[in-house]
């Protein structure tokens, strides 16, 4: 079966930096990747140091993106990250000067650092493409993608994300440290000098931006599929372990990342195994477990597992 321009991105991607310089990340790396063609967003949780901006740097440079990085701190203002207009006094005039958002890749690290007036400047530029500064839009790239980072609630100064913009996210994501083999080979990389990476060496992926996006256009997605999405989404509003369910956008992170999963495994049309392995990935940060939940040990991820197990497929 020939090879569909989705596939043939997915393994220049894994065969190019995976196994290089993201070592044991392939599965993140996909999300990442899923997410960007997607025209969505991924909010990443996890330690330190398990080379989550790591990625997306290099994702960015292999798709031959530009990228900017914000690291957040209490005392950041939303003209940092949108810019802001400054007084020239030589032509006596205001110039709008671009903040970072103004990229393709935005690699928001410890967004949660920052209190959530500054966090909610990244809203219309993640929904919209655009942000308004003084009642003047600016448009931003067709390719804009935020890469956002938060450490764990329990972690001191951290301020927790508004659902508002918790729901912006297409994916949240949650990564480990590594099996300790893996950490063995990435100590040998680091010592003989093949880490950390020379970015003018990386090499960058041959993709057509407008065939992926017809492609995606094309794969089918059956009315039983959306039927299905739709009681998962409703499963999850009448837990009784649930405070609330997902919103509406859940269901379309479900259908969008179903159609370039389904181009990466060969297919264009989606199976219902698509939906339920997207499901932790889209719908994990759209529920809030309620009291008795949180204080049994209840986890997000084990109430969805639930929900699938009782959702029935479609026939």
């Amino acid at each position: 079966m020939k090879h569909n321009s989705i596939q043939t991105l997915f393994e220049q991607i894994r065969s190019g930096i995976c196994g290089k310089y993201l070592l044991g990340t392939t599965d993140f790396v996909d999300w990442l990747l899923i997410a960007y063609l997607a025209r969505g967003h991924v909010l990443v949780e996890g330690p330190p140091g398990t080379g989550k901006t790591l990625s997306a740097k290099i994702l960015a440079k292999t798709l031959s993106r530009a990228s900017k990085r914000i690291q957040f701190t209490t005392d950041m203002l939303p003209s940092d990250i949108l810019g802001a207009s400054l007084y020239n006094p030589t032509d006596q005039n205001f110039k709008f000067i671009q903040g970072p958002v103004f990229t393709d890749f935005l690699i928001a690290d410890e967004i949660n650092r920052t209190p959530p007036r500054t966090q909610s400047a990244l809203l219309e530029a993640m929904e919209e493409r655009q942000v308004t500064i003084e009642g003047c839009e600016h448009r931003l790239s067709e390719d804009f993608f935020v890469m956002a980072t938060q450490n764990p609630q329990d972690f001191e100064g951290t301020f927790p994300l508004p659902e508002v913009e918790m729901d912006r996210f297409l994916f949240k994501l949650v990564v480990r440290h590594a099996e300790p083999d893996i950490e063995v080979t990435l100590y040998r990389h680091v010592l003989s000098g093949q880490l950390p990476p020379v970015f003018s060496e990386i090499a960058p992926a041959t993709f057509d931006r407008s065939e992926v996006t017809q492609e995606i256009a094309a794969t089918r997605v059956d009315d039983s599929i959306l039927l299905y999405i739709a009681n998962i989404l409703k499963a999850t509003r009448t837990h009784p372990l649930l405070e609330y369910g997902s919103s509406a956008r859940g269901g379309i992170a479900l259908a969008k990342g179903a159609r370039i999963l389904a181009r990466m495994q060969g297919r264009d049309f989606v199976t219902p195994d698509d939906i339920k392995h997207l499901a932790v990935v889209a719908l994990r940060h759209r529920i809030r477990l309620n009291a008795e939940a949180q204080l049994s040990g209840v986890t997000d991820e084990e109430v969805l597992s639930e929900v699938l197990q009782k959702v029935p497929f479609p026939t």
